[in-house]
């Protein structure tokens, strides 16, 4: 705890521990252990310990949510060192640097903490957050957002698509296109809510564009950062966050097991007939 004028007590400044290695691998430790799904954490337990004796391979899944979250953290930390290199970590030592852009990388995706001003990041890195909180945690995991393996199915149906190959394919495995399907559905109803939800609050709020939008995919993510809009919200506007934490706590998670679902097969197949796309 720090003194401050006038009598008044606030708390140790979070910002001092930008550069300290210890802490900062420490928690970021933690967050990406938790947001990696249990599965994944299962089969890493079991992969290393005996995979030896009982000739134990990584599953199609464990690998495609380790690759996805490594490629993840790598572009974002050198993005964000990139991006604030020069703006709002001027006065940072280059240790001090790669730590926060890698804390900037890693604690979007589902914790909330921060060792750099959120406020003072420019709209590029904002908008890189945004994108990260979006695509949240993986299966099974304790955060939110639409999964890494979600992202990584979408990303492997365009590859599929510009191949000219029916079956996505990843790992010398074949995804089947149940799964492909539920990636592509749980994508566009999460971009569509969020978009609906951030024009409700643009209607109900005098705000500004980013901002709202950063406010809304964090709720959505249920990942607890903020550009200090929520406080300033009409009671409107907080119901509109409350709904949309609500919604994304349960939300993929939910259609994932709703489109999971065995259903009949229709008795019958209307003609089939071409329509021009793109």
């Amino acid at each position: 705890m720090r003194l401050a004028g006038h009598g008044k007590v606030e708390p140790a400044d979070r910002l001092g521990y930008r550069g300290d290695i210890l802490i900062n691998l420490g928690i970021t430790s933690l967050i990406i252990l938790g947001g990696l799904g249990f599965t994944v954490i299962s089969g890493l337990v079991e992969w290393r310990f005996w995979g030896k004796a009982q000739v134990l391979r990584l599953s199609c899944h464990s690998r495609v949510v380790l690759t996805t979250t490594a490629i993840l953290l790598g572009s974002g930390t050198l993005l964000f060192l990139l991006v604030e290199c020069s703006r709002s970590m001027t006065d940072f030592s280059w240790t001090e640097r790669i730590l926060a852009s890698y804390f900037l990388a890693v604690t979007p995706r589902t914790a909330g903490f921060n060792t750099v001003d959120t406020a003072s990041l420019t709209d590029l890195s904002l908008f890189i957050t945004i994108i990260f909180m979006f695509v949240g945690a993986s299966p099974a995991s304790t955060g939110g957002g639409v999964k890494t393996s979600t992202l990584a199915l979408l990303v492997l149906s365009v590859r599929a698509i510009l191949r000219n190959r029916d079956e996505v394919e990843v790992f010398d495995r074949t995804i089947p296109r149940e799964a492909v399907h539920k990636a592509l559905v749980i994508i566009t109803l999460s971009f569509s809510l969020i978009n609906v939800f951030t024009i409700a609050l643009l209607l109900t709020d005098e705000t500004r564009f980013l901002p709202t939008m950063f406010e809304v995919v964090s709720a959505f993510g249920t990942v607890g950062l903020s550009m200090g809009l929520t406080p300033s919200l009409t009671a409107a506007g907080k119901l509109i966050i409350i709904v949309v934490m609500f919604i994304g706590r349960i939300g993929p998670l939910t259609m994932a097991l709703a489109l999971g679902e065995h259903h009949d097969r229709a008795r019958f197949a209307y003609p089939t007939e071409r329509v021009m796309v793109g």
